[in-house]
């Protein structure tokens, strides 16, 4: 009897994949890289190879932020660097010509211009669905399986996540995400308005890790994030679709298990580029998401802004999506106003009375 042949599953979790992995390694890129703008992404030389992928990757080697070891395909290197996370987050892309585009995001970036307001603006139009994510084998937005299933800002989300477990909890020091909890109640939201289930689910998760201690609680977290997969999952398993890249063969326990890790290396990528913005900071326990007290008046506005919420219908127009997407005066902040401003005034002097009073 011949086996059932094992199919690829759909996208079913936010996907920020660590190439590159940390913000100050993506400006280092987009620095030596920047000056390729308009290159023709699939140019050939005489011998069949990807030229202007090698020069672009040989570019990206020789900056000291990448400790790239020489493959067989050099042109891979170039290719997973520029075509993850730059478009994910609206720093590049390649156009409808196949021409690298830096956007006017990316080369402010790779200026160093105001770069926590950049990436602040960046991280906010950062959503589901997106002309960057066409489902594999790069066939575009329009065959992206969950574009009509998604409505997400998954940075907007991860703020007001924050906000609500504080005010759920009734305690300042729970409004915070760990590593794993991105991993699992994040990155595999659908939905803007999930945010009060998934801190329920969050919720409920810490109660349960509370009673445990040592090996019991790392089985523990590792137990839910499993049933958390698999019920991401289900409907791709129920159809065999569970197959891991580059195996000839492996079981739907190997495939979640992979998925674990993936989702956990994504969620170590979306704490680094959140942090970046300043409206988190970092946390001497566990790796978490922490809101920074100091910016925490503007977190809530972000939160309270409608127009975040508004999903680019334009994703199916590269060209005008990018515009959108790569132009860095974009979104206007709540604070940027008169009241605003008075706002920050209050807050910095506020901050300064406590300082002093200390």
């Amino acid at each position: 009897m011949t086996a059932p042949v094992i199919g690829s599953p759909n996208p079913r979790t936010i996907s920020l994949q660590p190439r590159p992995r940390s913000p100050a390694q993506l400006i280092a890129m987009l620095k030596a890289v920047t000056k390729y703008d308009g290159i023709e992404w699939g140019a050939k030389d005489n011998k069949g190879q990807l030229i202007s992928q090698i020069i672009v990757g040989d570019a990206i080697k020789e900056s000291q932020s990448f400790d790239i070891s020489p493959k067989s395909e050099k042109e891979f290197q170039s290719r997973t660097y520029l075509t993850m996370i730059p478009p994910t987050l609206g720093f590049a892309y390649i156009d409808d010509n196949k021409k690298l585009r830096i956007t006017e995001a990316g080369k402010q970036a790779a200026d160093e211009k105001n770069l926590d307001v950049l990436f602040t603006r960046q991280m906010i139009k950062w959503q589901y669905p997106s002309n960057s994510h066409g489902g594999s084998g790069g066939k575009g937005a329009s065959s992206f399986p969950l574009r009509k299933k998604w409505s997400l800002h998954p940075f907007v989300s991860a703020i007001k996540i924050c906000l609500m477990l504080e005010e759920m909890m009734d305690d300042e020091q729970e409004g915070y995400l760990s590593k794993s909890e991105v991993a699992m109640f994040l990155l595999t939201m659908e939905k803007d308005n999930q945010v009060s289930s998934v801190c329920k689910e969050i919720i409920e998760f810490r109660n349960s890790l509370s009673k445990k201690s040592g090996m019991k609680r790392r089985q523990l977290g590792f137990q839910r994030h499993f049933e958390k997969m698999q019920e991401v999952y289900q409907k791709d398993i129920d159809v065999e679709k569970y197959k891991i890249r580059q195996r000839k063969t492996n079981t739907v326990e190997e495939f979640l298990t992979i998925k674990i890790a993936n989702t956990l290396d994504y969620a170590d990528t979306l704490i680094r580029y959140c942090r970046f913005t300043g409206l988190f900071s970092s946390s001497d326990r566990v790796r978490r998401m922490v809101l920074n007290p100091h910016q925490k008046w503007k977190c809530k506005m972000i939160a309270s802004e409608k127009s975040f919420l508004k999903i680019n219908s334009d994703i199916d127009d590269k060209e005008k999506f990018f515009a959108w997407f790569g132009n860095p005066a974009i979104p206007t902040f709540p604070w940027e106003s008169r009241e605003g401003h008075q706002q920050e005034i209050l807050e910095n002097l506020s901050r300064v009375l406590v300082q002093i009073s200390n």
